[in-house]
């Protein structure tokens, strides 16, 4: 698998070629056992996963699957990736010796913040690596996984491997950190959604400010919101009930609109200063997302505790 920035700024997994028409032969046998038939496959797909009808028919004859677009899949059945893929490699044509099927314990690492997780390895990793690729090494505590640059931070004394599934297995020593995500765009709110919530976060994603709204705002603990929505409105007028209910939540903006000038950075300036919110550029990897919003959290359960 390998790690691509998309359209909406959202780093995403994609499945290699390999593993692509195996991903849509066991996709498609999933459907047609909960009664879809091949004819309205692509159909299905387009609503799911938000793909053209030409990209649903491609990717159903093995074209590039990203994870997330798998996963929605798998969950809009009710199933989970063991159930539809666990014990048919042997049936995809692919060299069960270009990856384990023992799922190990280890580290994920992105940025600032570790999840614990279980990873398989893929096949030896051999000469240069892109830079956003993940990878497996062992070191004397255990297995860790993460970008070559994030991995050469922590002392190994193993062959990097390439990561061929990874499960993230967030702790449940205390309840996931909610979080409501507002986005006028439908794909980067449901991209970011389902980062969270593969990353042990409890995340809503909503496409206006009226869903998020009608919604009890105090049942989020942190809130991810799109600067500039629909109709070139700015959020201001969300983050000021956002900051009435909650004055202490930790929100942060996001917008890819500031270089073209569609968003003023004088009244930018002046919300993030009033409404104590923290700012990021699009694109941004979603962990950094994530290590902003843990570090405000902690942050204030230690003024609370003093």
């Amino acid at each position: 698998m390998k790690n691509q920035l998309n359209k909406f700024g959202i780093y995403t997994v994609q499945i290699d070629d390999a593993l692509s028409a195996w991903a849509a032969e066991r996709l498609s046998a999933l459907m047609v056992d909960q009664g879809v038939p091949e004819r309205q496959q692509a159909g299905l797909l387009c609503e799911l996963c938000a793909v053209s009808p030409s990209q649903a028919r491609r990717k159903l004859r093995g074209a590039m699957w990203t994870f997330g677009e798998v996963l929605t899949v798998v969950r809009h059945f009710g199933c989970s990736l063991d159930q539809v893929f666990a014990g048919s490699v042997s049936h995809a044509g692919i060299s069960t010796g270009s990856f384990t099927t023992v799922m190990l314990e280890a580290t994920f690492l992105m940025d600032a913040l570790t999840l614990p997780c279980q990873v398989r390895l893929g096949s030896l990793s051999i000469g240069l690596q892109g830079s956003d690729e993940l990878l497996t090494v062992q070191n004397q505590v255990g297995w860790y996984v993460g970008t070559r640059k994030q991995l050469d931070n922590h002392p190994h004394n193993g062959e990097f491997y390439h990561v061929a599934q990874v499960l993230l297995t967030p702790t449940l020593s205390k309840p996931s950190i909610r979080i409501a995500i507002l986005d006028d765009d439908v794909g980067t709110s449901e991209t970011l959604g389902e980062w969270f919530t593969a990353a042990g976060y409890a995340a809503t994603a909503f496409t206006s400010a009226g869903q998020l709204l009608a919604a009890p705002v105090d049942h989020f603990d942190a809130f991810v919101v799109d600067y500039l929505l629909a109709g070139d409105d700015s959020s201001q007028a969300t983050i000021k009930l956002i900051r009435q209910a909650l004055p202490d939540a930790p929100i942060v903006l996001l917008t890819g609109k500031l270089r073209d000038g569609r968003v003023s950075e004088a009244d930018l300036t002046t919300m993030l200063r009033t409404a104590h919110a923290t700012f990021f550029e699009k694109p941004v990897r979603p962990s950094v997302l994530a290590a902003t919003i843990e570090k405000e959290l902690d942050q204030l359960a230690q003024r609370r505790a003093a």
